[in-house]
């Protein structure tokens, strides 16, 4: 709470975001800590209660967005919870800042278990990616630095398309099925 009224005192632009992204970072951990505790089975988290409420908190908090999310019912270790949950934030995020510049569009939020691993999607119809864009380039970017870290901490593959006929599309293929249990 502290940042996001520290956020809206702030003079320059950059710092406000910067501000918002850190709490929007914190705001996901919480969310994952609360789930651990309010869980059927101590240390891990329903992925599907979970993702509803990430994305139901987006969804409130980004006014002319809608927020389609569906995942599988699985039980996520809280040492995949973590980095899980500030991933889709990170990609989550930058899809409500930038991919519709007047505030009005539609994100997709998908997390399916397909042949054992976990992938995660987040697609809109919005503006794109910019020509050219790398996501394996050097970024100065501190979300996409956060987001190619998280990857690789969860030992995962991510890929970036061109969502048809506009927009982006964030595919995450995540090996954590080992750990993950169908929930009853």
């Amino acid at each position: 709470m502290q940042l996001h009224v520290q956020s809206r005192a702030a003079h320059s632009a950059d710092i406000r975001n910067a501000l918002e992204d850190t709490g929007s970072r914190v705001a996901a951990i919480a969310q994952v800590h609360d789930q651990l505790w309010c869980g059927s089975r101590i240390g891990f988290i329903d992925l599907a209660d979970f993702m509803n409420q990430l994305c139901k908190q987006f969804g409130n908090n980004a006014e002319g967005l809608v927020l389609n999310c569906h995942a599988d019912p699985l039980l996520v270790s809280a040492d995949h919870a973590i980095p899980l949950g500030l991933l889709i934030n990170e990609l989550v995020t930058n899809a409500v800042k930038y991919a519709y510049p007047a505030g009005v569009g539609v994100i997709d939020v998908s997390a399916p278990e397909i042949d054992g691993c976990l992938h995660v999607e987040i697609s809109d119809c919005g503006v794109g990616l910019p020509q050219g864009f790398d996501i394996d380039k050097p970024r100065t970017s501190l979300g996409f630095k956060v987001i190619t870290g998280l990857v690789r901490q969860l030992q995962g593959h991510i890929a970036i398309s061109r969502n048809e006929p506009s927009g982006a599309r964030f595919i995450l293929e995540l090996p954590i099925l080992s750990e993950l249990q169908t929930v009853p």
